[in-house]
This record gives structure tokens, C-alpha cells and sequence, in this order.
């Protein structure tokens, strides 16, 4: 019996070391690789994939309903930005191109969001990607942190790539708006 167990540890602790390739057992769409250079997601559909150089990103496997449910969303937490110990939470979607049925991100912003509370909004581009920052309310008890998100669109080959960066910190506004477009200025689209 306990050789059994032994082995059985063992294995495990092989399929853990080697990180080629993993797909998310909870989302088997979703193909994701860690290496030393960081993370590359993928999904078994599309054509492209997204490389993210941290070593720090985690797979989050909850998933809330909604969006979260679609077979090609993915979520990471990165747990180190930049040598700052913040929890930045990396999300989004790798969808075919039809989807995206919108002129623009601010559209697709409008039609989507009209309803939710936001402020300290402002609209970027980054080369092809269309960008929205924005905060939303924390409870008071939460006095001096913000809760500061992204979201950006790419439209690239076939498909429509759809990322939410967000951090809750103590941290200003501004500079957890610059924490996420930077973060996500070191995000590689790679044709497979």
C-alpha cells in the first residue's frame, strides 16, 4: 500500500514539474504554458496566442457565472507587477472575430456597461489595441483604496481578443492606471 501511495505521489509530482502545455481541467478550451519566460495562453480554436513574461501569474479556477462561462475565457492572478507585491488579475477571452459586432471599444463599452457605476474613466490606444480605464466604487469601509480596471480590445486574424487587468490597492488611481497599461504593453500576440 504504501508503495502504491509513493508512486502515486511521485506522478504527481512529475505532471506538477512539467508545465508544457496544461490545459485547464475546469476550462479544457483553455491551453496554457508556463515556462521561465512566462505564460503563453492559447485556446484549442483559435490562431493566435497571448505571452505574458511573469513568472508570477496563477491560474484562478472559480468561475462566477456569466461570461466566466464561455469556453474560452481564461483567469490568472499575478501576484508580483513590476517587484510590487499588488494581486493584479489578469481575464479575458479569446473569441472568434464575429463576435465582435461593435465600430469600436467605446460601443462596445456603452452598450455592454451603460449601467454599471464607474469613474475616473479615459479611453487609450495602445498600437491596435483599444482601450478603457476606469475605477468603481469600493465599500467605505475600504477608505484610500481604489479598485482600478482595463479593459482592452484587439482585433487580430480571426480573432477577438477581449483582456481585463484589474488591482484593488492603496495605491492612486493614476498609478494603478499606469500599472495595467504598462502590464499590458508586455503582452505578446503570437500567430500559432
Amino acid at each position: 500500500m504504501k508503495k502504491v501511495i509513493i508512486i502515486s505521489m511521485v506522478a504527481l509530482l512529475f505532471s506538477c514539474a512539467t508545465n508544457s502545455n496544461t490545459v485547464n481541467r475546469n476550462n479544457p478550451n483553455i491551453v496554457y504554458n508556463s515556462t521561465n519566460q512566462g505564460l503563453t495562453i492559447s485556446t484549442r480554436d483559435r490562431n493566435v496566442k497571448l505571452h505574458i513574461p511573469s513568472n508570477s501569474l496563477r491560474l484562478v479556477r472559480e468561475r462566477h457565472g456569466g461570461g466566466q462561462m464561455n469556453p474560452n475565457y481564461f483567469y490568472f492572478v499575478d501576484k508580483n507587477v513590476n517587484g510590487i507585491n499588488v494581486d493584479l488579475h489578469f481575464s479575458g477571452w479569446l473569441l472568434p472575430i464575429e463576435n465582435f459586432y461593435f465600430d469600436n471599444v467605446g460601443e462596445f463599452w456603452a452598450r455592454g456597461y451603460s449601467q454599471m457605476e464607474f469613474f475616473n474613466h479615459e479611453f487609450r490606444r495602445l498600437d491596435d489595441w483599444e482601450i478603457f480605464l476606469y475605477d468603481v466604487p469600493v465599500p467605505d469601509v475600504f477608505v484610500g483604496v481604489s479598485s482600478s480596471n482595463l479593459r482592452a480590445n484587439l482585433l487580430y486574424n480571426d480573432t477577438w481578443i477581449d483582456i481585463r487587468l484589474s488591482i484593488t490597492d492603496r495605491n492612486s488611481s493614476k498609478l494603478l492606471h499606469d500599472i495595467l497599461f504598462e502590464y499590458l504593453r508586455t503582452v505578446e500576440v503570437i500567430l500559432k
